[in-house]
């Protein structure tokens, strides 16, 4: 039986560069469906949102296999724009200063005892 570290080597995240190269093949064998295309973008474009260790030829590599596939699989070129959902991005909260609390009337102000607001 293979050691657990040999499984560790088996099974890893698939680098940016492989994707690409996969969609390329796809591209060029014309053995791509329009589903197939638009899940290998996603994972590729979230691939090319965290820039360790990639360098510009990474993003041309994909823009010119963009560029292809409209060019030569026009039908799974307009799937893909079609059906193109961005990534969600988690709004931050609202950073609260000083002067926003002064202005704010739902702000809760704490009354001194023994005095009346009226």
């Amino acid at each position: 039986m293979p050691k657990p570290e040999s499984f560790r080597e088996l099974i890893h995240p698939a680098a940016v560069s492989d994707m690409l190269a996969l969609f390329q093949s796809l591209l060029e064998s014309r053995e791509i469906s329009p589903p197939e295309a638009l899940a290998l973008a996603g994972a590729i474009h979230a691939g090319l949102r965290k820039p360790h260790r990639l360098n510009g030829a990474a993003y041309a590599q994909y823009a010119r296999a963009m560029a292809l596939l409209e060019h030569h699989l026009p039908d799974v070129y307009r799937h893909i724009v079609a059906n193109w959902r961005p990534p969600t991005i988690r709004p931050s909260a609202s950073k609260r200063t000083y002067t926003d609390s002064l202005f704010d009337d739902t702000a809760v102000v704490p009354v001194p005892r023994g005095k009346n607001v009226s």
